[in-house]
Parts: C-alpha cells; structure tokens; sequence
C-alpha cells in the first residue's frame, strides 16, 4: 500500500466520526387560536421525544376555560398533527407534564374539577393516537400544583406542590405504566411548613432523584432521592448556595444534572447555574455559572449520555427575554457557548428541551402573534456535535502540529512534505463552528490569532485541517 493510501486508511478509518455541526432548524409554530397557549414552569417538561416521535403538551383557554391540548410529530418535528384536547371537563386544567417510554406517553397535570386543585394523569398506549380516562392522583382534601413527571420502564412516577400540610412535596407512583396508583406519601418534613415548590423529578433504573426551591431558610435548592423506587426516601438536604431557585434534574446512569436560577448577585439579575453528582446524588460538586447575562430565569435540562443540554430564558440584550441554549459533551466538565434560540421583538418564556439520538427539541410560548402561542425548534444534529476518536495518528503521517492549550493564538505547523489546497476550521464543544480559512497552497506554519480567536471563551475546542481528501481532528483547550 502506498503511503498515500496509507494516510487516507488511518484519516477515515481513526476520524470517520468528524465534526457534526450544530443547526438549528427555523422557529415551527405549534399553535394558531386566539386565545392564550401555555407551557409550564422549567421544574416540569413540555416536550418528550421517543425514536421518532415527538410529544408536546401544554394549556390553553380557546374553549372558554383552560384544557389540556397534546400535538405529536412523527418524523422528529418536521411534521405536526393537529392539536388533540385530552381533557373534557367544566373547570380549568393547566400546567401539563409530560414523560415518554416506548409507545407509552404519561401527562399529569392540576386542575379545579372538584374545587381546589387537584393533581391528575393519564396516560396514552399507542403514541397519543388514543387517550385512557384521567386519574385523580390526589385525594379531595388535597391541594395540589405544579407536577413533574418521569418514567423508567414500567413505573412511573409523579411530584408536586402539595397544600395539605405545607406547602410541602409530595409522590405518588405507578408500578403498570399507569393503569393503577399507590397512595400518595409526603416526601419532605413536615416541620417547618415553609415554602417548597416547583419539584422536578429524574429517574435511572431503581433510583429517583427530586429537586425543589425551598424557603425554609433562605430560597435555596433542596434534594431527596429514593434508592427503592420510591418506597422509601432518605432526609432532603440543600445542594446549593442560597439563594437559589427554579430548579431542573435530569440523569444518565449515576450522573446527576441540576441547573437553576441564583440570585447571589440580586433579585434583578438571576443567573443559571449547574450542579452535578458523580455518585447518584451522595456527593455534590461547587456548582459552576452557566449564564451571566443580566437576568436569567427557569432552565430546562435534558441529558444523554454524556451530552448535557440545557435552555433557559434571558433578557441580555434589553429585549424581551429570548430563548438561549448550551451543552456539554463531557458530563458537564466542559461547556460550548451560549447559542440564541429566538430573535423577535416579543416575550420568549418557558423552555422545555428533550432528546432522542441526535436531535434535540425544544418548546416555548412566545407573543409575537400578540398572544401567547405554542413554538418549537430543532436541531438535527445537536445531540452528536464534535467527536474525537481516542485513537491517535501516528506521528510520521500526521498532517500538522498544533499546542495542546492556548490563549491569545494558536500555531499550526505542517510538515514541508505537505501540499495542496488546506481547509482550517475550528469549533466548539457543540459542534458550532468559531474560524475558519482556506489557502491555496500550504505554508509552514499558521497562526490563528485574530478577535475571533481572543473573544473564545475558555473551554474544549476541536482544531479540524483538511488537506485535498484528507482530514484530521485535535483536542484543543483554551485557559482564561
């Protein structure tokens, strides 16, 4: 084999799985009604993806009174159905929640049928074609609010804000996908009755993960979790600084993910911050800023694998609050750059963000119609960004040299043996891309160092070179 073909083997054999580059497909409008369409708080998720299949739930008011409406895609949001109403009663319903498994789609969501809110579910078995009857979770002398629901296999599992002794959280479960409840068990001390609210759930294998803002002191993001799925409950503890609020739990393996709004720089200007566990929520890591633009409020989280993603609402640029996004591919270690999701002149609020192979989906409800509408946006390859192999080249074929770490630049050194046409890209964690040049020929070396380079954020880069129909890919990592 001739060195040529040689290289060519190694470059598409070791790099075959090359940069992905993050596209956000453009805004899709879910609903058209005159009257006002909803999403819920960042605690509960609006959007659940499963294979192809993706599911949006929210309420709204077009029928005289708030009902829960439900709207699919079976080809990973590219085309929608028409809106489905799944509740049919004389009182309100809202804040829908909603998980997929399988064909099978659980919503829980509160409402007034009976007088005070109460917590109710049901469940579709065949993908939100056909609807079961609703199940009140929460008996009549309950007050219940705000629902988070989450599924792993066959048990399903449901938390709220509940008034009864409190407020305080409580959990109800279902062991056959929904068809029947156990009782529902209080999860938080019942002393002191201060306010807890907006609980989020997670659930991998046996162990479930709840997180809530919590005024027993100061607002401050309060953790349970259940390692018998949800049997028993061990004490809730606060996790991070106060003051913090709105929290989002996601989990992948024993990898627990949490970000929230923290207020330690003033009531007027929350940022977002992420708190993780490397051992199912015994041990909680400093948490590390996120966002710190002028005031950021209620992210969503959604995790897979190792690729964490998170959106959020801020209203850095003195609009009003417009929809952002970031992830990670390292767990969390590592985050690319803010990217805006939204750019209109009205109100973008309340983000859900879901996951399945390599697209991520997000829902919000914006008014740029001039009222509160249902929008969704896509990206088909953001759950894939950039990997690198863990092989390396070896060093007699490598087609370049570049530092490992930079700052202000980056030298890029070719082998004098090197011709031809050269193609110089760099991108983020995230797969979008932060330079590029081409050259006719190529020199010995090149020096990246222009304000595209100094304006980089700190973080994990991925230095891509193609060389006539060669390619190679390196790690680099840029320190303040």
């Amino acid at each position: 084999m001739d060195r040529k073909k040689y290289l060519l083997t190694i470059v598409f054999g070791v790099f075959m799985p090359l940069v992905l580059l993050a596209q956000w497909e453009p805004d899709v409008r879910l609903t058209n009604d005159p009257s006002e369409s909803v999403t819920s708080f960042n605690n509960a998720w609006c959007v659940a993806c499963s294979g192809d299949m993706v599911h949006v739930v929210w309420h709204d008011d077009r029928d005289g009174n708030t009902e829960i409406y439900y709207k699919r895609s079976t080809d990973n949001g590219m085309i929608w159905e028409a809106d489905s109403r799944i509740t049919e009663d004389a009182a309100w319903s809202e804040r829908p929640s909603v998980a997929v498994c399988d064909s099978i789609i659980h919503v829980a969501w509160y409402d007034g049928r009976i007088g005070p809110p109460r917590i109710y579910y049901k469940r579709s078995l065949d993908n939100g074609a056909t609807w079961g009857p609703d199940i009140g979770l929460t008996p009549t002398a309950g007050v219940g609010y705000h629902p988070s629901v989450a599924v792993c296999d066959s048990i399903v599992h449901v938390v709220w804000t509940d008034m009864r002794a409190g407020p305080q959280i409580y959990y109800a479960r279902s062991l056959d996908n929904g068809a029947t409840w156990g009782t529902d068990t209080i999860i938080t001390p019942a002393a002191p009755p201060a306010g807890k609210n907006l609980a989020s759930v997670a659930v991998s294998d046996s162990i479930v993960h709840v997180v809530w803002m919590d005024m027993r002191a100061a607002p401050q993001i309060y953790y349970t979790r259940s390692l018998d799925n949800g049997t028993s409950w061990e004490t809730d503890r606060p996790i991070t600084p106060a003051t913090s609020q709105f929290p989002s739990v996601a989990v992948s393996d024993s990898i627990v993910h949490v970000v929230y709004a923290d207020f330690r720089f003033g009531v007027d200007s929350p940022k977002i911050f992420h708190t993780r566990s490397l051992d199912d929520g015994t041990n909680w890591e400093t948490e590390v800023m996120l966002a710190d633009s002028f005031a950021s409020w209620y992210p969503s989280v959604a995790v897979s694998g190792s690729h964490v993603h998170v959106v959020w609402p801020d209203d850095r640029n003195e609009d009003p609050s417009e929809i952002y996004y970031k992830c990670s591919f390292d767990d969390g270690v590592n985050w690319g750059v803010d990217t805006r999701l939204t750019d209109n002149v009205s109100e973008s609020r309340e983000p859900s963000v879901a996951v399945s192979g390599s697209h991520v989906h997000v829902v919000w409800h914006d008014d740029r119609d001039g009222n509160w509408e249902i929008y969704y946006k896509c990206d088909p390859t953001g759950n894939v960004g950039v990997i690198e192999h863990g092989e390396a080249v070896a060093a007699s074929h490598r087609l370049f040299s570049a530092p490992s770490f930079f700052n202000e630049r980056i030298t890029v050194s070719f082998d004098e043996s090197v011709k031809g046409p050269l193609s110089i890209a760099l991108y983020d964690i995230c797969g979008a891309s932060a330079y590029s040049a081409t050259y006719t020929s190529v020199p010995l070396s090149v020096t990246l160092g222009d304000t595209r380079i100094l304006r980089l954020a700190p973080g994990v880069y991925f230095l891509r070179i193609e060389l006539n129909e060669q390619a190679e890919t390196q790690k680099l990592i840029k320190f303040k």
